[in-house]
């Protein structure tokens, strides 16, 4: 086992950055609540979002480095931590500037800023742990700051509802998590990933039924099938821009951690006799093709815009990990590049569902009757987030799809690749009866009356940035998967 001592070169602090930076804006909210008035706090709103776009910028224009191993080899800066960071900084800078008037007003800004840059911490040292134990300090981290971001606004019931739904089934994901982390120990006698990858072979059923529960566990925080229940009652009740938040950010994390542990540090199988990682193997496949199915056929009888957002959000995790299912270097930057195309289309179309919810408008499906007529703007950016959320030419989630679907029938595993392509090809197209049913009432003929309230400038700003990504994406998409290739395809 690797002694536990520190050296001043353990540190690293180079390729800690990102861990740096929200780890002070952590701190910083703490101080500034505890030192500011009530009335200076909207300045927290300042400071993350300054350190958000820092750390982005930071990870796009940083030059490629060799894979660095910080605080005595806990934690990873390669590729794969850079670009999944990329996406939760982004992320969190996306909900920054976009706060509903409700939390503005309930007194709590500045706890507000510091649960969500507590979240995006640990899901940053998720991404990057190279120790089980970091990990699941990190999802301990993360899903605390979450229960919270639910049940922010209190005195609304379907707050509450949400609130508590997600902290007794996180829990529960967390004992399995923590189960699943003590059968690997005993099974490999290292809670180390670069040590487990070397004792696969002696694990034995101890280290399959403890990977088993492991994944179980991250599936939870993917909202995935079989443990997706939690997730259409949360989103619903949550703020929405939290929402928003949890729907990509979670996400990035949850699979980044499912591939650095899986095709990463279990490995591939090299023959059908290879019980131990071809167990994996059928884990994840099984649910893929569960979520793609099973998400878009609970999305088709969805009457609400943001409930419909949920179920469409389990559905895209079948696509997302038939990515870490193939587990090769193609594969991740597959993964990746559907992350960056999802952080787009997704936030775009919950923040879409804030503005609505800022200027009066109910999103039961036969209230948005007419909507094109009382918000145009707002109804065309839900149109192209819709479209490309359902694959349609020529915006990015065509793209993301096409490079999945070419990465799935080139993958090795025989036929359990190519019964993933039907399956996602049959989910695409159960998709497209929800999505652009949605679509249509919008632009169906409808009442017009004068919007309640007049939409912030902020709104628009941050909904035509993310109509902008989904179109810069899908024009550049063959710069981006050469740059994705160049970071994470090697590692």
């Amino acid at each position: 086992m690797t002694p536990l001592f520190f050296k001043p070169t353990d540190l690293n602090f180079q390729c800690m950055v990102p861990l740096l930076l929200l780890g002070a804006l952590f701190v910083f909210h703490f101080v500034l609540e505890i030192l500011r008035s009530p009335q200076s706090r909207t300045t927290g709103g300042f400071w993350t979002l300054l350190v958000s776009l820092s750390g982005a910028l930071y990870l796009m224009v940083s030059p490629d480095q060799p894979v660095a191993k910080a605080v005595h080899q806990m934690w990873i800066y390669d590729g794969v931590t850079r670009v999944s960071s990329l996406v939760i900084f982004l992320c969190l800078a996306a909900v920054t500037l976009v706060v509903p008037k409700s939390i503005e007003k309930s007194g709590h800004l500045g706890e507000y800023y510091a649960l969500l840059s507590g979240a995006a911490l640990g899901m940053v040292m998720l991404c990057g742990s190279n120790n089980l134990m970091v990990s699941f300090l990190a999802l301990e981290l993360f899903s605390l700051a979450l229960y919270l971001l639910c049940i922010f606004l209190p005195n609304l019931q379907t707050s509450q509802e949400s609130g508590l739904k997600y902290f007794i089934l996180s829990s529960l994901a967390s004992a399995l998590i923590l189960y699943g982390m003590a059968l690997i120990y005993g099974s490999t006698g290292s809670t180390w990933l670069h040590e487990i990858a070397g004792r696969v072979d002696q694990g034995g059923l101890v280290l399959m039924v403890g990977s088993a529960l492991l994944a179980a566990g991250l599936a939870f925080k993917v909202s995935a099938v079989p443990f997706h229940l939690w997730a259409p009652d949360v989103y619903q009740g949550a703020p929405t821009p939290v929402t928003a938040f949890m729907s990509v950010a979670t996400k990035a994390a949850a699979l980044t951690a499912m591939l650095r542990y899986f095709p990463m540090t279990l490995g591939t199988a090299s023959s059908p006799s290879d019980i131990q990682r071809i167990q994996w193997w059928i884990i994840l496949w099984s649910m893929a093709i569960l979520s793609m199915l099973f998400g878009n056929i609970m999305a088709l009888s969805q009457q609400n815009l943001k409930r419909m957002l949920a179920y469409s959000g389990i559905a895209q995790a079948g696509y997302l990990l038939a990515a870490v299912f193939v587990g090769s270097a193609t594969g991740k930057v597959t993964l990746y590049y559907y992350l960056l195309v999802y952080l787009c289309m997704n936030v775009g179309a919950f923040l879409v569902v804030a503005a609505l919810e800022e200027v009066g408008e109910d999103l039961s499906l036969d209230s948005l009757a007419g909507l094109s007529m009382r918000q145009p703007q707002l109804s065309a950016a839900l149109a192209v987030f819709l479209f490309s959320l359902t694959g349609l030419p020529p915006t990015a989630g065509f793209i993301a799809k096409v490079q999945l679907f070419s990465t799935l029938l080139s993958a090795s595993g025989g036929l359990l690749p190519k019964y993933l392509v039907a399956a996602g090809l049959v989910g695409s197209l159960l998709s497209a009866g929800y999505y652009l049913k949605f679509v249509a009432q919008a632009y169906s003929p409808g009442p017009a009356p004068q919007p309640k309230e007049e939409l912030p400038l902020i709104y628009w700003a941050v909904i035509g940035a993310g109509v902008v990504g989904v179109f810069a994406l899908s024009v550049w998409a063959e710069p981006t998967l050469i740059w994705l290739q160049g970071i994470v395809g090697p590692v």
